[in-house]
């Protein structure tokens, strides 16, 4: 994969005509040796000139004259290849995509004809695999939610407004579903209740993958034979308290043990929380001798970050708006747990971090 772009002027004086252009797609489809498109064949094809062009070819076997064209996207167009290969660029680069208006003024054809184009390039753009059945499902860790789309009521033309109340009224349901660094796929649905969504999941994830959702209705007690389904860990633990015990149940199975001289003699302070060690007279609280040592972040931000790293990767800024805290606070964050390198298991939906299983 290439891991530059080249700038347009470069790619005009590449291609500055449809006989550079020829030449180039010559050689990348054939690497300099004419195959015909009709009976697959290499040997005995005969070059020839029509009204003084070059690039058209006759097979002695099956008869075909043919071009670098036949056969391709580019088959029965009448647009110069030099102004296909601008337009394919224009497509890839395009961060949020290209029109059909937009691309028939950048190359100085007709509306029509840039939709055609633009269609014959999507089309070209496909896996192999996204027709079959089997081979279109989405594998891994897979992200997936429900939305409504459709404007608001107050937004709409009079005489296109439902007056039959607000929230979903007029909107299509939608469900969105993303293999991590991979496909995309999203189904219209007709409501979002949990036999609809759960029958989607079915038809579009392979078994054995991760699901990654939020805690709505729809997704729970969901399993598609040996599929994890992972609900939001903010509604595991919804506050401090909650995450502390449960860490304490993993780092402490036993009772309180002392991080610095390692024994039991353990005696809890008035303060909730905290402990002293009767033999070193130390005063600790869970979060001593772990990546959550002098923070003051709380502990159930600290297991959603965790949870978000170890299954499908977060940014920091992306994980400053999840929990509400500041960017900087959120790559130190990240930088403290990338270093523990916690692992997930996809088989009992748990993480593993500085040896200990989070659950």
């Amino acid at each position: 994969m290439c891991k530059f772009t080249i700038s347009a002027y470069e790619l005009m004086k590449k291609f500055p005509n449809e006989e550079s252009a020829r030449l180039y797609i010559e050689e990348k489809r054939w690497n300099g040796k004419p195959k015909c498109p009709g009976c697959n064949r290499a040997e005995n094809q005969h070059k020839q000139k029509r009204d003084g062009k070059a690039g058209y070819y006759f097979c002695y076997h099956c008869k075909l004259t043919y071009t670098v064209r036949t056969g391709t996207i580019f088959g029965r167009s009448h647009v110069p290849l030099h102004e296909w290969l601008y337009a394919i660029y224009l497509i890839v680069t395009a961060r949020k995509g290209i029109s059909s208006l937009q691309l028939s003024k950048e190359i100085g054809v007709t509306q029509k004809t840039a939709w055609f184009m633009l269609h014959r390039i999507r089309e070209a753009c496909k896996n192999d695999d996204d027709d079959n059945e089997i081979g279109n499902l989405l594998r891994g860790i897979v992200e997936a939610d429900e939305t409504y789309i459709g404007g608001k009521e107050a937004n709409k033309h009079e005489f296109k407004k439902l007056k039959a109340g607000r929230g979903t009224i007029g909107k299509t349901a939608v469900l969105g579903m993303r293999e991590r660094d991979g496909k995309f796929k999203g189904k219209v649905l007709k409501d979002t209740t949990a036999d609809t969504i759960q029958t989607e999941l079915n038809t579009s994830i392979a078994d054995g993958s991760v699901l990654c959702t939020d805690e709505h209705g729809a997704y729970a007690g969901y399993k598609l034979e040996d599929m994890t389904v992972y609900l939001s860990t903010m509604k595991k633990f919804p506050d401090e308290q909650a995450a502390m015990d449960y860490l304490a149940s993993i780092l402490w199975p036993d009772g309180p043990v002392c991080p610095y001289c390692q024994r039991k003699r353990i005696k809890e302070k008035t303060i909730k929380n905290y402990f002293r060690c009767n033999d070193c007279l130390k005063t600790f609280t869970i979060r001593v001798g772990t990546i959550f040592e002098r923070s003051h972040i709380p502990l159930h931000k600290w297991l959603y970050a965790i949870r978000m790293v170890a299954t499908k990767g977060i940014s920091s800024v992306q994980l400053s708006k999840d929990i509400e805290i500041t960017q900087k606070s959120a790559w130190l964050m990240l930088q403290r747990i990338t270093k523990a390198n916690p692992s997930f298991d996809a088989t009992t939906g748990s993480i593993k971090i500085h040896g200990s299983t989070l659950k």
